[in-house]
């Protein structure tokens, strides 16, 4: 028997599993209750290693947490509580959820998807990822085009998507700083991923310190060494630096390494350093002068392209921070959208869709044809279960490997 229509206050549930995946919801989240919303979340746990005490108590939720795994976040009955998902997942677990949510038909909660931040690499991997959403919120103009151009070529309407912003610019950064402010390096765990490559960023960083001794240079970690995030680096940037500095002359007086939030960096830094990382958004949104490095080269897998056309991107032997680069005006009007004056409107119809929804019921969640077609579907179902079919582990050939050729192949590893 169909439970009777829920009353009260909407129930919103947050879910996330990664460190800035918490963050951008949290922020979202507190938007629902400003309008009266009940909010708890689901901290999902997708793989060990994946956020730590610590890192959730910096977020300071003032929400209820639940720890869950995708088992137990879909079991009978749990979802029917709540008329608000706010889904904040990656690409492969936003998958395995929507998979798994078809099969309760249309006893289910109404479900926004959107990104933690900037979309950096296979942006139609993760758009397909999240279209089974009654609601998806993207960054940009530009987002929203691809994903109906996406759509259209397989015959499916667009209609769930538009434009929201980049969660993360829902908080203000009040600035404080100067002309002679510190430079901040903001890091990412995997951009650049090789460790030669993480070797000569490092030294790069030193290097600046050194050219321009009156300015203080500021690293910031993705994380702690003792914490995580969703992507492993092979080698923790702070451990690098020291030993880097110490094997040639000592650390630089004026070289130091952070974990205080982006934001407060941000609010007195005069120059803000990164690859592809979200806070160069952040950074342009709040007026501090930015460059992104270059010295990787154009390549999809750095997520350098999305600053492409920024007048923004410098090799690191040219950057000054006395003559910042200027960012292009039209690039920032395309690339950075500030949710802030939008998102209680774009929150108040999800409400009124929620509402609506607690005495008409939501259609079933398709997966179809943007996951695959319904026959690959189906044929899919009957050989392997959601986890397996969302990381696409089942592709993996469990046929032996024939043994690698010695000799000059293996330098080409």
């Amino acid at each position: 028997m169909k439970a009777p229509p829920r009353q009260g206050p909407l129930r919103v549930l947050g879910v996330a599993g990664y460190d800035s995946f918490l963050r951008a919801a949290g922020k979202i989240a507190r938007i629902f209750a400003d309008g009266g919303a009940e909010v708890e979340f689901a901290l999902l746990s997708t793989r060990q290693d994946q956020i730590s005490e610590s890192q959730v108590r910096a977020e300071a939720l003032p929400f209820p947490i639940h720890p869950h795994q995708m088992d137990t976040l879909l079991a009978d009955g749990l979802l029917e509580r709540y008329d608000v998902v706010l889904l904040a997942l990656e690409g492969a677990s936003s998958r395995n959820f929507f998979l798994r949510l078809a099969e309760l038909g249309d006893d289910r909660p109404l479900v926004v998807s959107f990104y933690p931040g900037i979309v950096l690499r296979y942006p139609f991997d993760g758009l397909s990822s999240r279209s089974p959403a009654d609601v998806l919120w993207l960054n940009s103009d530009e987002d929203l085009a691809s994903y109906r151009e996406m759509c259209a070529s397989f015959g499916v309407s667009a209609d769930n998507a538009s434009v929201f912003g980049i969660p993360h610019l829902l908080s203000r950064i009040e600035r404080s700083g100067a002309a002679d402010g510190p430079v901040v390096f903001f890091e990412q765990t995997v951009i650049p991923r090789a460790i030669e490559d993480r070797t000569f960023l490092a030294s790069g960083l030193i290097d600046l310190a050194r050219r321009h001794p009156d300015r203080q240079v500021i690293v910031k970690p993705r994380h702690r060494v003792e914490d995580f995030t969703l992507h492993k680096a092979r080698v923790h940037i702070e451990p690098l630096i020291s030993d880097l500095a110490a094997g040639s002359g000592g650390m630089p007086r004026n070289l130091t390494i952070s974990h205080e939030p982006a934001s407060a960096l941000l609010a007195r830094a005069s120059l803000c350093l990164t690859i592809s990382s979200t806070v160069a958004i952040e950074a342009v949104n709040a007026g501090v002068p930015t460059a992104i490095i270059g010295d990787f080269g154009a390549h999809d897998d750095s997520g350098i392209h999305y600053f492409y056309g920024s007048n923004l991107i410098r090799c690191m032997a040219m950057i000054d921070p006395a003559e910042p680069p200027v960012v292009d005006p039209q690039w920032a009007r395309r690339r950075v959208v500030d949710p802030l004056p939008t998102a209680p409107q774009a929150v108040a119809r999800v409400t009124s869709a929620a509402q609506q929804a607690r005495n008409e019921p939501l259609p079933p969640i398709r997966v179809s044809p943007l996951y695959f077609s319904s026959e690959r579907q189906a044929d899919l179902l009957a050989k392997h279960g959601p986890d397996r079919i969302s990381s696409r582990s089942y592709q993996n050939d469990s046929k032996p490997r024939k043994k690698r050729k010695r000799g000059l192949a293996r330098f080409w590893r």
